[in-house]
């Protein structure tokens, strides 16, 4: 397994994404890393003790979402996330930037990318 400074280079260097989705999920990603603060530590191996890592005190990605470790405002969220077409649609009049995007709350829509910016995170911390 790389360190968690190591991972991020990874990720930066070979994760190319094509969809805005996907390079939402790997801004989150590199967030998530970033927001652990010990670059020199090496991510653990088993599965549950990675994700207790990264998840830095939340019990799941809902909760660190909800929680503000990630976007708290959801037009940072949409973004991140959103198309342009999708952020005009958001942003419209009449369409209340704190509502739901599709019926789906932002914060769960971020707590979904951060589940997976952490198979991600496995991937790229995995040596190859």
């Amino acid at each position: 397994m790389y360190s968690i400074d190591e991972t991020y280079k990874n990720i930066e260097a070979e994760f190319k994404p094509r969809s805005k989705w996907d390079q939402g999920v790997k801004e989150t990603a590199l967030a998530v890393l970033d927001s652990l603060d010990m670059p020199e530590t090496v991510l653990p191996d088993h599965f549950g003790s990675r994700r207790a890592l990264l998840l830095n005190g939340a019990d799941n990605w809902r909760e660190y979402s909800y929680g503000g470790c990630a976007l708290v405002y959801n037009v940072d969220i949409a973004a991140r996330f959103f198309t342009p077409s999708e952020m005009r649609r958001y942003m419209a009049d009449g369409h209340d930037a704190s509502m739901a995007f599709r019926g789906e709350p932002l914060l769960d829509l971020q707590a979904r990318a951060l589940s997976q910016a952490e198979r991600v995170i496995s991937r790229y911390a995995r040596e190859h």
